[in-house]
């Protein structure tokens, strides 16, 4: 999966620079050719809605934890987070202002 998505970036780029730089157009077509990679299996398994709305509805909303558990699981949801980046958040992170946004440091550093 890795090598694909590589390689599906530099297809990117090449295919940019043909356009940019036509002198480049055979080298460009060469780097192009290169096959992906085959998968036998689907890269991403996806709930469906009532899977995820069954997910979010589970924590007992009565109880304080609960709520904290249904406010974690809507936000790795909204947000599309990682386990890790959900329970590494702290308070500063979060605009509190306005409680819309949230500065998240993801796998790699990436924000």
């Amino acid at each position: 999966r890795t090598r694909n998505a590589r390689l599906a970036a530099i297809n990117s780029f090449f295919r940019y620079l043909e356009y940019r730089v036509p002198s480049c157009l055979d080298q460009s077509r060469r780097i192009r050719a290169i096959p992906m990679k085959k998968t036998d299996q689907a890269l991403v398994g996806y709930l469906t809605r009532d899977e995820l709305q069954a997910l979010l509805d589970a924590p007992d909303a009565s109880t304080v934890s609960g709520i904290r558990d249904r406010a974690m699981l809507h936000l790795a949801f909204a947000a599309g987070m990682r386990v890790s980046e959900l329970v590494g958040l702290r308070l500063d992170q979060i605009d509190r202002q306005t409680m819309s946004s949230v500065h998240i440091m993801g796998k790699g550093r990436r924000e």
